[in-house]
């Protein structure tokens, strides 16, 4: 099966005049890529088959277009049956030989040499790529056929020449000029990708191309595991995890071409060729996933399409597990959906890196020029997978060089985007600092205020004491002739006593922060604690207060004093902003595992702002025009109720008055 080169090439051009037409700023990077798929195509679909080769001069011939298949393919071995036309019947090939992934095949292959007077004597026939299974070589010999053996089910001390493909020499020396064609026979069998590419080459040009293959190998892998080294380097020094995944990244991509040039065959595992076919599969599939990850990073698709980077994660870890079922048979099976994904995910990778450009992203056109052209290296690596010829060099080099020149691009990237990174971070530690020094004046300025609170109410006691002292040595001075004195000296004391009490606990709790570590909790009913702080207030004969309810409730476990404050609050509160005459209602009452304590006032109310941020420390609202007081009390009340587990509420509305809800809870912890 071959891909229609031509047809392919009118429609990439076709689409290359569209997008400039559409979008009149596309890109250089974009326009580069383009053209390197129009160079990449312009070497698929292959001419027709030829007859006879005819060996005119000292040059290599390539058999695309040379080879004929025998039909229909049989299994057997026996050269004689299938070279008298008793097998089947030859038909030409029109090019090299792509049958793309399947199951285990066996192909028999024929090709015809005619030699001439300036024809060389003898050729070496060349197969790649070198992960060809088994392959057996027949040419004529004195007494009959002459059988070669080699590829990697084969043991590398046994192939008949020392390479890293599989290679076979052909003697031309009994075959006289301007006799009849000499027919060559292959059997090819494979369990896999059966694609593959035949070359004859004279004696003295192979050397050659030994020799000049190991020298780009050497500069190629150089290039690369310098790569390694540059990103191992960054990873320790800097720290950054991305220069640890590339790393990873570019390791399994070079073992990876070891293997796929037959280079780890050739030189480690020779005669463990089993073990050479799982490590190549294996290091197939790692460098897919991991290759599928790293775009995902460099992208940044975790923070910029959530949806898209669990696609990745699947695809990757749908890789991961293919090369895992290698060990137990199935990668052949599976190869065809690792093929996929590699196309899909470049495919997006190009889309993902079109819309960041589109959003004037920082690196949007490296990154789309690098995502471009991996995408036509993956096409590379996937088309003969799929049964669509690519063409020999873009088969089996394009791929490896388009693969080198991403990886330092992604290198590039990478650098720069920690280097953003970086220079970000710096801002926000810088920032940080300063949000840190504001919050350490902050803290300062209200440490000092709270101090001074502290002083102040250490400082009235001693007023109050005095007050307690005078109003006890008038009530012994008074000799009973004006009724209700008594109540007003009882007033005066318990007023004197609350005010202590109001400040010991904001001298010991407020200072260290009131939680449920420092309450002192005791069984204690509602409706009695509520009728002493009612008690308390009497002598506000301006507005009187209304208990209501709380008969029958239970004991709550509470901290009587800390309550008992937080009432005291919430009716002050409300005699200060409740007109005179007044009256201010104080409701107990049962509600679900909790009894909840209101008080309510026809005072100016609040609005919602005011509302949320009345329980603020040290916040005044606008209605409190020239009433006294610190800003503290309501402050005081919502940590009180929130040390026992409990929560307070406002239901008010400006002009109407407000409502305060305390609610505890029956059982705390």
């Amino acid at each position: 099966m071959t891909f229609p080169a031509t047809a392919s090439r009118t429609c990439l051009f076709a689409i290359h005049h569209c997008c400039r037409w559409c979008w009149p700023g596309l890109p250089a990077a974009l326009h580069a890529s383009i053209w390197f798929g129009v160079f990449l195509l312009s070497s698929l679909g292959p001419g027709s088959a030829h007859a006879t080769l005819q060996l005119n001069s000292d040059q290599s011939y390539s058999l695309s277009g040379q080879l004929q298949q025998l039909q229909p393919e049989i299994a057997t071995n026996d050269i004689n049956l299938v070279a008298s036309g008793q097998a089947g019947t030859f038909l030409p090939l029109p090019g090299q030989l792509i049958e793309g992934v399947g199951g285990t095949r066996s192909i028999w292959l024929r090709f015809s040499l005619q030699r001439t007077r300036s024809g060389p004597d003898k050729l070496y026939l060349r197969i790649t790529p070198p992960l060809l299974d088994h392959i057996e070589f027949y040419q004529p010999g004195p007494d009959g056929w002459v059988r070669m053996v080699s590829g990697d089910q084969v043991r590398h001390s046994e192939w008949p020449e020392d390479d890293r493909t599989p290679g076979f020499l052909i003697d031309l020396t009994r075959q006289q000029t301007g006799t009849d064609p000499q027919d060559y026979y292959i059997r090819l069998r494979q369990n896999g990708l059966m694609n593959a590419y035949f070359i004859l080459y004279p004696v003295s040009q192979y050397q050659q191309r030994q020799q000049d293959e190991s020298l780009l190998f050497g500069l190629y892998f150089g290039v690369f595991f310098s790569l390694i080294l540059i990103n191992l380097l960054h990873w320790i020094s800097l720290r950054e995890r991305i220069f640890g995944e590339l790393t990873i990244y570019l390791a399994l991509r070079a073992a990876f071409y070891l293997s796929f040039n037959g280079l780890i065959f050739q030189w480690l595992l020779g005669d463990e060729p089993l073990l050479n076919e799982y490590v190549l599969k294996t290091l197939t599939a790692l460098t897919v996933a991991s290759q599928i990850f790293l775009t995902a990073r460099v992208l940044e698709l975790t923070s910029s399409y959530p949806r898209m980077a669990r696609l990745y994660t699947a695809l990757g870890i749908l890789s991961l597990a293919i090369g895992v079922s290698v060990w137990f048979g199935w990668f052949t099976l599976l190869m065809g959906g690792l093929a996929l994904a590699l196309v899909l995910t470049g495919v997006l990778n190009v889309v993902i890196a079109l819309d960041q450009l589109r959003q004037q992203r920082p690196l949007g056109r490296l990154l789309l020029a690098v995502m471009t052209i991996l995408l036509f290296c993956q096409l590379a690596i996937s088309l003969p997978s799929l049964r669509i010829n690519s063409g020999m060099m873009v088969d089996l080099y394009g791929s490896q060089v388009g693969s080198l020149i991403i990886s330092m691009a992604i290198h590039v990237a990478v650098a720069m985007r920690v280097s953003q990174y970086k220079k970000a971070r710096n801002a926000n530690a810088e920032s940080a600092r300063i949000a840190a020094a504001e919050a350490d004046s902050e803290r300062a300025a209200r440490q000092e205020q709270a101090d001074f609170v502290a002083m102040l109410f250490h400082e009235i006691k001693t007023p109050l004491a005095e007050i307690d002292s005078a109003t006890t040595i008038l009530e012994h001075l008074d000799d009973g002739t004006v009724r209700g004195t008594g109540d007003r000296y009882d007033t005066i004391h318990s007023a004197v006593e609350r005010l202590n009490r109001l400040v010991e606990h904001s001298l010991s709790r407020d200072r260290q922060g009131l939680d449920a570590a420092h309450l002192n909790r005791t069984p204690t009913r509602l409706r009695p604690l509520a009728e002493t702080v009612v008690n308390d207030f009497r002598g506000f004969r301006s507005n009187p207060l209304l208990l209501c309810g709380g008969e029958s409730l239970a004991a709550l476990h509470i901290d009587p004093e800390m309550v008992r404050v937080a009432l005291a609050n919430l009716i002050d509160n409300a005699i200060k902003y409740s007109p005179a005459g007044s009256t201010i209602r104080i409701d107990l009452d049962q509600t679900v595992q909790s009894q909840t304590l209101s008080v309510c006032d026809s005072g100016p109310g609040m609005d919602a702002i005011a509302a949320d941020r009345a329980f603020d420390r040290y916040w005044r609202g606008n209605t409190s025009g020239s009433t006294t007081g610190a800003g503290l009390g309501l402050y005081l009340v919502r940590k009180i109720v929130l040390a026992h587990g409990g929560q307070i509420q406002i239901d008010s509305r400006p002009g109407v008055g407000s409502r305060f809800i305390l609610t505890l809870p029956e059982f705390s912890t």
